[in-house]
């Protein structure tokens, strides 16, 4: 067994494993989650959070160039223009909290800030890392 070989894919490992598991809940937080918190009126006008989810409905407004994205089948996003995403897509991306009239209720509303990115590329490159930890990690215990 190499030692040092065994050691670096174990910190390779344990990178991946925490990427894998941790990295989205700790840096953002689920459309679900975000409607939820949404419904308590914890939010602020102009206060933007990470949210990541998967697109389960697209509806454009043709006429104001609007469109209107829901993820989680829970959380409605606005979007200025047209979507590049479909229905079924892991995405993920800045919002922020705006209200059509201050202070009444159900008027409040998350719009985009900026694009939406695919979830699933960088989903990809966690598994990668977590699959070379555990490359790194046989090689280190085979290698005499």
């Amino acid at each position: 067994m190499n030692k040092n070989i065994f050691a670096v894919g174990l910190v390779v490992l344990i990178v991946g494993l925490f990427l894998t598991l941790a990295f989205w809940p700790i840096f953002g937080v689920s459309g679900a989650g975000l409607a939820e918190k949404h419904e308590e009126n914890d939010f602020e006008e102009g206060e933007s959070v990470w949210v990541y989810g998967t697109i389960t409905n697209i509806n454009e407004i043709g006429f104001l160039d609007i469109t209107i994205l829901e993820l989680d089948n829970e959380l409605v996003l606005w979007k200025e223009g047209e979507s590049d995403f479909s229905e079924g897509d892991s995405v993920y991306g800045t919002v922020v909290y705006s209200e059509l009239i201050e202070g009444i209720p159900g008027s409040s509303y998350w719009e985009l800030e900026g694009d939406l990115r695919s979830k699933q590329i960088i989903d990809l490159l966690f598994y990668a890392t977590l699959g070379a930890g555990i490359v790194i990690v046989a090689a280190g215990i085979i290698k005499v």
